[in-house]
């Protein structure tokens, strides 16, 4: 019987850190401030693609500057002093909201974010903060393997939280966004990619925590 327990116990640990969500696809939100973002799981990369000298921790996700897996990340193309999509007091959110890299029909078209060293059968989470030029612009979003989503944008001052979500088979990933004739300007303001097959280091301590007291209470 104690046996038995102690393999129930180990068991229940490994399907919470293993356990994989079946995912597919797009989704788009409107969201408040980039806190938005989830931070489930374990965080692969997050990038500030506006002005910013040095990484920045806003919402429990650290933003860095390092462009080197994007192409036409064009780091501060665009900067709104005024407060474009974020009025508030919060230095570190203004900065990253009011930002971005431009992507136009008129260039360039074209943004990619690439990443390697993957995990395969591991689940990620891809979430990209987005605003468009002024009212009736929008964006073309693309997937690991070409999932298409567009992204419409009705006013200049409300940005957009895409989100793409997929199980990955191979090491390698390439999402990317465009935009195409009459859809004029979206800007790329920030991104972050979380593995969410892994649990954030705090989930793991309460889960090794967990495991611990649940071995004691059987040896007792």
């Amino acid at each position: 019987m104690k046996k038995m327990k102690k393999v129930m116990v180990v068991g229940v640990l490994c399907s919470l850190v293993s356990a994989a969500t079946v995912f597919g696809g797009w989704s788009v939100a409107t969201p408040g401030d980039p806190t938005a973002m989830a931070t489930d799981g374990r965080l692969v990369k997050a990038s500030n693609l506006g002005k910013e000298a040095a990484p920045q921790k806003i919402g429990g996700i650290t933003y860095d500057v390092d462009y080197s897996n994007i192409t036409n990340a064009n780091p501060a193309s665009h900067v709104w002093p005024e407060g474009k999509f974020y009025t508030g007091s919060d230095a570190a959110i203004f900065n990253l909201m009011n930002t971005g890299g431009l992507v136009s029909e008129w260039g360039p078209t074209v943004m990619t974010f690439t990443f390697s060293g993957l995990t395969v059968g591991h689940d990620y989470c891809f979430q990209l903060l987005l605003g468009g030029a002024w009212g009736g612009c929008s964006a073309n979003l693309y997937g690991v393997k070409n999932e298409y989503q567009y992204v419409y944008f009705s006013n200049g001052s409300t940005p957009k939280l895409a989100t793409f979500t997929w199980t990955a088979d191979t090491a390698s990933a390439t999402i990317w966004t465009n935009a195409g004739k009459n859809q004029a300007n979206h800007f790329n303001l920030a991104y972050a990619l979380h593995d969410t097959s892994v649990p954030e280091p705090v989930t793991l301590l309460l889960l090794g925590f967990g495991g611990l007291l649940g071995l004691r209470r059987e040896r007792i």
